[in-house]
């Protein structure tokens, strides 16, 4: 009867955090670029049951064991493609397809997001929204009057006495070959891991990497339809272990009064 306690146990923790994913999924529906979190769930070790002697006799020879409950084997980040918001800012851009913008983070780590709000900021350096400089070393001209970004990642720019833009610099994406093995560093940064492998880098539309929509950035990939019934499913979940506790109490509340 203990075995029921502890596997109810577990599969109240192992819910809770599939709860508190799915919570920040739907917190995140209206968050540019941001990827929702699953939550992979294993179960955990089988203990033998030992036969009885009417058992034994029988020619059954099949394996007689228990489990001992789930664990959250992984959370890892879904990078489905969300969909597009014009916006009309020269400076947004959206990713179509696979890969991420390489950013440079204060402590010279590189970090990979698909948040595409770019600006510029005092040198004329391309960056984040929250200042994160933009790997490349791209830098636009103070009087450049005309900002186009093709969707190969080739930037052109507009220079007094020029009629035609003409192009400064060249945007690449980095991929990964197994991009739900990044870490979540808040904001919509990722970071690389062992799982994840070295990041390899490409101009846009190759090496399967996304092309460019300048103008547009990717919204949240999140499906309030689908969160919300996933949601209830695991809602139920949680309530169905923690009525298999409450049993596994009762039972156990019932053994020890036949002792008086």
């Amino acid at each position: 009867m203990l075995d029921a306690i502890y596997a109810s146990i577990s599969g109240l923790q192992a819910h809770q955090l599939r709860l508190d994913a799915m919570s920040n999924n739907l917190a995140n529906v209206n968050t540019p670029g941001f990827k929702k979190a699953r939550v992979n769930f294993a179960d955990l070790m089988y203990r033998p049951v030992e036969s009885t002697a009417v058992d034994a006799a029988s020619a059954d020879e099949k394996p007689r064991q228990v489990g001992l409950g789930t664990a959250v084997a992984s959370t890892e980040a879904i990078f489905s493609q969300g969909d597009l918001r014009q916006t009309q800012r020269p400076l947004d851009m959206a990713i179509l397809g696979q890969g991420f913008i390489e950013v440079q983070l204060s402590d010279g780590s590189m970090a990979y997001t698909r948040l595409g709000a770019l600006r510029l900021n005092e040198t004329g350096e391309l960056v984040t929204a929250e200042g994160l400089r933009v790997s490349g070393d791209i830098r636009v001209p103070a009087e450049a009057t005309q900002l186009v970004i093709e969707q190969d990642g080739r930037i052109l720019a507009k220079l007094p006495g020029d009629e035609d833009p003409e192009e400064i610099a060249q945007l690449e994406l980095a991929g990964f070959v197994n991009a739900a093995g990044l870490k979540s560093l808040g904001s919509g940064l990722y970071g690389m891991t062992d799982q994840s492998g070295e990041a390899f880098y490409g101009k846009p539309g190759e090496v399967g990497l996304g092309k460019l929509r300048q103008g547009f950035l990717e919204m949240s990939n999140v499906d309030f339809v689908e969160e919300l019934s996933d949601l209830v499913v695991a809602q139920r979940a949680y309530q169905l272990n923690a009525r298999a506790l409450q049993a596994a109490d009762e039972v156990l509340a019932e053994i020890n009064s036949l002792r008086r």
